[in-house]
């Protein structure tokens, strides 16, 4: 979920390749992505969504769908892939030496499982900050022992909604209802297919997630999902299936 055009940043990257093998390490390898063309990227206009309701977000658990390989999560682990979200409130030494304690924090602890839905648990424990109150969708996300200025902006809510809204039916408005959300690691920089992606290669931090809030979500919901990252400008040949059918989670 990184964008390392500095030298900080790329630090950052090779530092969160090291602190997050916990969730099973990277096993895509170059050929799990395909080659790369000409592209205009990021595409125009792609930024975190304007509207949000953090949290409303991070109430509940979310399932990925579909998702990027990266070095944090290979694909031996793409099974029973979960993010738990929790606020954490009052001062503590990570806030103190970030500068965030006035600002939004939250506690996110990662699930995945190696080699199936019956395969071993892996957890990871991160950091998450909104650093701008005025940008709710978008967050800065650490391991769980590393200041935030270490990193950019990595974890942006670029679209969300509900299921009956992306299947085409009537919705409120007003709502601020979450069940499905795209989670882009960054701006989509890198030119994949003609399209563009967050990231590529085995050395890649920068993801790309279907979420949705139920492990496996109505008929015809990951196919939407496609359509809409798409009108993003996003690569979805390069994202791939999370299963999640079988599993179970505490």
């Amino acid at each position: 979920m990184l964008n390392p055009v500095s030298l900080k940043s790329q630090l950052a990257a090779a530092m969160i390749s090291l602190v997050l093998c916990a969730t099973g390490g990277y096993a895509g390898g170059a050929g799990s992505l395909r080659h790369l063309q000409d592209a205009e990227c990021p595409p125009a206009d792609y930024a975190p969504k304007s509207s949000f309701d953090a949290a409303e977000y991070i109430s509940k658990p979310w399932y990925s769908l579909k998702q990027l390989p990266v070095t944090f999560q290979g694909t031996n682990t793409f099974s029973c892939t979960r993010a738990k979200y929790t606020e954490i409130t009052g001062k503590d030494f990570l806030c103190i030496i970030s500068f965030s304690c006035n600002k939004l924090r939250i506690s996110v602890e990662n699930q995945s499982r190696t080699g199936g839905v019956d395969g071993t648990v892996n957890n990871a424990q991160l950091y998450a900050v909104n650093e701008d109150p005025a940008i709710p969708s978008q967050l800065t996300v650490t391991p769980s022992f590393l200041p935030t200025w270490l990193f950019g902006p990595n974890y942006w809510v670029l679209d969300a909604g509900t299921y009956s809204d992306l299947l085409g039916e009537e919705r409120d408005p007003e709502s601020t209802e979450y069940e499905w959300a795209l989670i882009s690691g960054g701006p989509a920089g890198t030119a994949s297919n003609g399209k563009c992606i967050t990231g590529a290669g085995p050395l890649n931090n920068n993801g790309f997630w279907y979420f949705s809030s139920q492990p496996v979500p109505p008929t015809g919901v990951i196919e939407k999902l496609d359509e809409k990252a798409e009108s993003y400008g996003i690569d979805i040949s390069v994202l791939l299936p999370v299963t999640q059918e079988g599993c179970v989670y505490d």
